[in-house]
């Protein structure tokens, strides 16, 4: 029967270290561990960090376990967050195995690992923190598709084409029909745009071919399609 609060809240938190251990019971004596790490604030300004495992078992098994889901009081800090990972690196019995962690560019993470170096030091665990820090392809992927987007300056209005091409209606049907970020949404606009441009710059050469020229009688005859 549970009576108390306190009671309760122990309980859940067995459970939940025992359930953490489990994750990790085909880990073998030598095998190394890597994290990978993130941390958010969500709408309602909680911040959580989450950590995930990666390791290869004694089968040849690639396993990711989610090792840690918790809020962050405060700021998440470098410093912060560099607790955490110590606590759960103690909770599991992992220190001497850790071989890399992955995490995005922020700054705190700089902070974090090389927090994790000294306080890993102090306990005669040699870990270094600028050859095992990874930072995370897909993001810096992101940063640079974001920063050639904002460069473009895309905006498929009757302003930024001259006056010509789509009309500003036009614009908006299709951003009507379209179901993509803002960012991606100018994109094919703008594409879309300087495709009936081009249509009709085109159009315009294939009409001035077909008018007769100076001194040609047959120019209505025998139009000229070799530019089609």
């Amino acid at each position: 029967m549970i009576n108390t609060r306190y009671y309760l809240q122990q309980t859940f938190k067995q459970e939940f270290e025992a359930a953490q251990l489990s994750q990790l019971r085909d880990i073998g004596n030598n095998t190394k561990l890597s994290l990978a790490l993130d941390a958010w604030s969500a709408n309602n300004h909680l911040s959580f960090l989450a950590i995930k495992g990666y390791y290869i078992n004694s089968k040849w098994q690639l396993q990711e376990p989610l090792l840690e889901f918790s809020p962050l009081r405060g700021r998440h800090t470098g410093y912060s967050m560099a607790t955490e990972v110590l606590q759960l690196l103690s909770r599991t019995g992992q220190k001497n195995r850790l071989l890399a962690i992955t995490s995005d560019n922020a700054s705190n993470n700089n902070t974090l690992t090389q927090s994790l170096e000294q306080r890993l030091g102090t306990e005669g665990i040699k870990w270094d923190a600028s050859e095992n820090s990874v930072p995370c392809l897909a993001h810096i992927i992101n940063l640079v598709v974001q920063e050639i987007i904002q460069h473009l300056k895309l905006a498929a209005t009757t302003e930024a084409i001259g006056g010509e091409g789509l009309q500003k209606y036009q614009v908006e049907d299709i951003e009507k029909e379209m179901s993509v970020p803002n960012s991606l949404r100018k994109v094919c606009i703008f594409i879309t745009v300087i495709y009936h441009r081009l249509i009709t710059i085109r159009y315009g050469v294939y009409v001035q071919q077909l008018m007769p020229r100076p001194n040609d009688t047959n120019a209505l005859s025998q139009p000229n399609t070799t530019n089609l």
